[in-house]
């Protein structure tokens, strides 16, 4: 496993300590990684993307997210807090400017922040963008029981023909303000549905449900808090931010993403025509598709030799 060679806790105020640890070269050009989610975090594996010999790599867990505390805290989250917590970091690494990488949620999440504060970022690198509104919703939770029909059969199970028709509210509802049982057990449904839909889209043979992993409930809690209002943003939000960004973002999206949909950058390449798009051939959603995992190590390649 690799050994950062420097980590801490950064108190961004609102009682939230965020994890941070950076790894490569301390005095090569800086890069930060926006993690997918909201309320996954930070793993090892993000630093296959980069040589560690030319990147200084800094890895993060928002808030509420991965070893940063309160576990699961819902106060004072919002995107809006976690853009200034992204700029609270660099500041406090003392970093002029970075290049940002974000897959899924992270995608989005970097545009919000290049569009907040443009000079602070020197390229960006954005894997399977996500965006907030209903056609990425209803895609997910609505649409694709045609796709993953078991899957979501056991994530709706217990449903009325009502729930079942507003998935997202009613998993969110249970997640927020459920019992601690019904809790566990939604986080656990969703945790499955995603794995199932992860195993389809790669072509794999789907195995029995298994258990999910301890920080399950902490992760959906999070997930729904943000999911539920849109995110904090609207896609105009988005656009508005796409329009201020400085660079010209690198976009590397699967033709085969089931998660965020090849759409998803077509209706930005609306709001932002120089937009720099890389498809991957049947690539799929998650960054350990080798065909993704290998048009992200070419996309911050060329974007440090354009810096």
């Amino acid at each position: 496993m690799m050994v950062p060679f420097s980590e801490g806790m950064l108190d961004v105020g609102d009682d939230h300590l965020l994890y941070y640890a950076e790894f490569g070269d301390p005095n090569a050009p800086a890069v930060v990684v926006l993690h997918g989610g909201p309320g996954s975090s930070c793993n090892s594996a993000m630093l296959e993307w980069f040589d560690l010999s030319r990147h200084r790599v800094i890895l993060f867990d928002q808030r509420g997210s991965g070893r940063s505390t309160p576990k699961g805290g819902l106060a004072c989250n919002t995107t809006q807090d976690l853009v200034q917590d992204i700029e609270r970091l660099r500041r406090h690494l003392d970093i002029s400017n970075w290049l940002v990488v974000g897959g899924s949620w992270g995608a989005m999440l970097g545009i919000i922040y290049a569009g907040t504060y443009p000079a602070s970022v020197r390229g960006m690198v954005l894997r399977g963008v996500f965006l907030p509104g209903d056609d990425q919703l209803n895609w997910f939770f609505q649409d694709l029981k045609a796709l993953v029909p078991m899957a979501w059969n056991d994530l709706t199970a217990g449903m009325s023909v009502s729930e079942s028709m507003a998935v997202l509210p009613t998993l969110a509802d249970r997640l927020l303000g459920g019992t601690p049982d019904i809790a566990a057990d939604t986080a656990a449904r969703w945790g499955r549905y995603e794995d199932a839909i992860m195993t389809a889209m790669q072509g794999k043979q789907s195995n029995p449900p298994a258990q999910r992993q301890t920080g399950q409930l902490e992760k959906y809690r999070v997930q729904s808090h943000y999911l539920s209002q849109a995110c904090f943003v609207t896609e105009k939000d988005i656009f508005l931010a796409l329009r201020r960004i400085a660079i010209t973002p690198v976009f590397v999206h699967g033709t085969h993403d089931w998660i965020c949909p090849p759409g998803n950058v077509v209706r930005l390449m609306g709001a932002m025509p120089k937009t720099n798009v890389r498809w991957v051939p049947k690539g799929t959603h998650t960054a350990t598709d080798p065909l993704i995992r290998d048009a992200l190590r070419q996309a911050v390649k060329d974007q440090e030799r354009a810096g």
